[in-house]
């Protein structure tokens, strides 16, 4: 209800404030006042306003310690009553599920953890995988190395290349192909520029590939391999816990006009990295190669 422009608290209305946070200033006040009282800049008088105080001169013997002086007893003279919270106890049951899924998650990580270590222990052993490493901080994609093989491309076309890590594989075991990459990025695509230098048969084109041509906000991730052109949800947050740092502008380009399909050395194989739809970006673009040739091979690791 509201008197005098002030606004009160009326029968049944919920108080402003809860007792647990008013009792937690009246501590607060309450300590201040000790500690002025202590130091000689407040009267000895407020303690009495604010404890009940008592002496230990009714107290048992037993209870008054072994110094034989006089001490004050204090209680707080204001508080609220706060009522206590139960907390209903977890079943059996709902325990040993956490338990489970605690251990599954545990052996998930182990699992990762251990993948890491062999791959990059196999790494180290090839001079070029480790001087990338080393160097560049570009691990190998050599887990993908079983589809180059059973396709024998002479061309990648190389959508998200990212720093260039499923093109220094495909070197490795194609080193007579070319490589076009599309990296947006202009971190990721100075590392892959870097890592290739001197190599005459790769470029990267500093562009998104999408359906239409022009320019279009790019959603950096904070692990910049996630970034897309599509907005990043809830989902790929929970599931991935990849989250959006930053919007840039980048310039997007179609594939047909940023390559000649029927140009390039057949077989060709498209490595599609991006969080569209493959037919997006095939949008426009010969599949039917010229006779004696296959047609592009498109692989998706989204």
């Amino acid at each position: 209800m509201v008197v005098g422009g002030q606004v009160l608290a009326g029968p049944g209305a919920e108080p402003v404030r809860e007792a647990r946070r008013i009792n937690g200033v009246l501590t607060a006040v309450r300590g201040f006042v000790a500690q002025a009282v202590t130091s000689g800049q407040a009267p000895g008088e407020l303690m009495g306003l604010i404890y009940e105080l008592a002496d230990e001169r009714d107290l048992p013997a037993q209870a008054r310690g072994e110094e034989r002086r006089m001490a004050w007893r204090m209680r707080a003279q204001h508080r609220l009553h706060e009522p206590e919270a139960t907390v209903d106890r977890a079943s059996d049951e709902e325990i040993v599920a956490q338990l489970r899924a605690c251990r599954f998650r545990l052996a998930s990580r182990v699992r990762e953890a251990i993948r890491k270590i062999r791959k990059a222990v196999g790494l180290l052993k090839r001079p070029r995988f480790a001087q990338a490493m080393l160097i560049h901080r570009v691990a190998a994609a050599t887990e993908h190395s079983s589809a180059i093989r059973v396709c024998e491309p002479n061309t990648l076309l190389d959508a998200g290349a990212n720093k260039g890590q499923f093109s220094l594989a495909f070197r490795a075991l194609r080193p007579g192909a070319r490589i076009v990459a599309f990296e947006p990025l202009p971190g990721a695509a100075d590392t892959f520029e870097r890592m290739f230098s001197g190599d005459e048969l790769t470029r990267v084109q500093r562009v998104a590939l999408a359906g239409t041509k022009g320019s279009a906000e790019f959603h950096v991730a904070d692990r910049a391999d996630s970034s897309s052109l599509l907005k990043l949800g809830k989902d790929q947050e929970r599931a991935f816990g990849v989250r959006c740092a930053s919007i840039m502008k980048v310039p997007v380009k179609r594939l047909d006009a940023s390559v000649d399909i029927q140009a390039l050395p057949h077989p060709i194989f498209l490595k599609v990295d991006v969080l569209l739809e493959v037919g997006e970006i095939l949008d426009g673009v010969n599949l039917h190669a010229e006779p004696g040739h296959r047609g592009p091979a498109a692989r998706s690791r989204r």
